[in-house]
Formats: C-alpha cells, sequence, structure tokens
C-alpha cells in the first residue's frame, strides 16, 4: 500500500481506548504474544475510510458551487 507508520502512531493505533476497543482490529498473535493486524482488513479499513473522505471532499465542492 505504500503506507509509512512511525512507531509513535502504531503505538498510539495500538492504545485501547476508555471502553477497551483498539483504534484499529489487532489481535494477539497466539504463537509468539506479539500485537498484530492482518494486511487486508487494514486495506479494507482504508479503502472505505478514502471512498468516505472523497464523498465528503464533492459534497464540499458541490456546495460552494451553488
Amino acid at each position: 500500500m505504500g503506507i509509512e507508520l512511525s512507531s509513535r502512531q502504531m503505538k498510539r493505533a495500538a492504545e485501547a481506548d476508555a471502553k477497551g476497543r483498539r483504534k484499529l482490529p489487532f489481535f494477539v498473535d497466539p504463537i509468539d504474544g506479539k500485537l498484530k493486524i492482518e494486511k487486508g482488513t487494514l486495506q479494507k479499513i482504508y479503502m472505505e475510510l478514502h471512498v468516505e473522505a472523497t464523498k465528503n471532499l464533492r459534497g464540499m465542492f458541490n456546495k460552494s458551487s451553488n
């Protein structure tokens, strides 16, 4: 995907919120005990947010052209 995250960004995404949920769907690997995320899940989330951002951007331009 060409996305590089700093260690700080990765730590923030892995932190649990007040309700105990993480910002991204990480899971603990049962073999090595490390926190991981599936590549396909990350790509799906990225595409959903990309589509939403595109729709919001189009909405901004449609409102300003009236």
